[in-house]
């Protein structure tokens, strides 16, 4: 926009002098003529006279055209000086905003650096109020929920607790289930699973089909006697002999009034040791666990 401005203002300046000195130059042609006409009457109607007489002679309407066009060639140059001084200015003025806006641009970044690192500490510290806030509800909770823990044994009314009948291995446990917390809990299902096999499960199944045992909402109370469920025989393909093992693994399923899905998990593996069996726990979290 400035560069059409100053090249309109040229043009204007250049047109104005060229036209004035045409003027001019046809008015000094228009009159020379007259002049001399009017001389050579004086002239005429004088009478002759020896004496020379010696006049000033005008300036030639060609040297004089030329000084007027030199003058408005300076001119003009004169206002192109003038508006290049002024873009000079206007291009400086332009700088100094441009440094200014880049400083004011980078200051302000700085700024939203510093308020997206407060705005991240803010966000880290009302996590972290937030997970110590749900410990601490967790911690509370554990302290006063229920905590039903189930034990494995052979069903010691019988005389012979592990049978090998017809390729099937048959054992006659009972489970037995103790609270250990601060509320009474409701027992709504045991599931018991066994398996014949040199090593247990590294991903046991605790719910299996066919292997349910559902109660009707068996109260346990803390700290009181145990629940028992007496003479649950458990079956698996397989003899427990040699380097086989009887593995027997269940899920015990409560409710209190902190827990409406609690569980407790247990495993227990049966060894042959000449005639008797002997039985213990299986030393792994997965089948040691309450949730």
């Amino acid at each position: 926009m400035i560069v059409g401005v100053v090249w309109f203002a040229v043009f204007v300046f250049s047109q104005t002098p060229k036209g004035k000195g045409i003027a001019e130059q046809k008015s000094a042609l228009d009159t020379a003529p007259a002049s001399r006409a009017q001389k050579n009457d004086q002239y005429t109607a004088s009478p002759p006279n020896p004496t020379i007489a010696i006049y000033n002679q005008p300036c030639p309407p060609e040297a004089s055209s030329n000084a007027k066009q030199d003058q408005g060639a300076v001119d003009v140059e004169r206002q192109l000086a003038k508006f290049t001084l002024y873009l000079v200015v206007v291009g400086f003025l332009q700088f100094v905003v441009l440094a200014v806006q880049a400083v004011l641009f980078f200051q302000q970044r700085n700024i939203m650096e510093q308020h997206r690192g407060s705005l991240v500490q803010l966000a880290t510290a009302a996590s972290n109020n937030a997970a110590a806030a749900k410990a601490s509800a967790d911690t509370l909770v554990n302290s006063e929920r229920s905590w039903v823990i189930p034990e494995l044994g052979f069903f010691s009314d019988k005389g012979t607790q592990v049978h090998y009948v017809g390729g099937k291995t048959l054992v006659d446990i009972e489970v037995t289930c103790t609270n250990l917390g601060n509320t009474l809990a409701w027992i709504t299902e045991i599931d018991v699973r066994m398996g014949i096999g040199s090593m247990p499960l590294s991903d046991p199944d605790f719910t299996p089909e066919g292997h349910e045992i559902t109660l009707l909402y068996e109260p346990s109370a803390p700290n009181g006697p145990p629940f028992e469920l007496p003479l649950r025989q458990v079956a698996a393909e397989g003899d427990v002999a040699g380097k086989n093992y009887a593995f027997i693994h269940g899920i015990v399923k409560y409710r209190d009034a902190f827990t409406p899905n609690g569980k407790s998990f247990f495993g227990y593996t049966i060894q042959k040791d000449g005639l008797s069996y002997h039985l213990g726990r299986i030393r792994d979290t997965k089948y040691n666990d309450c949730k």
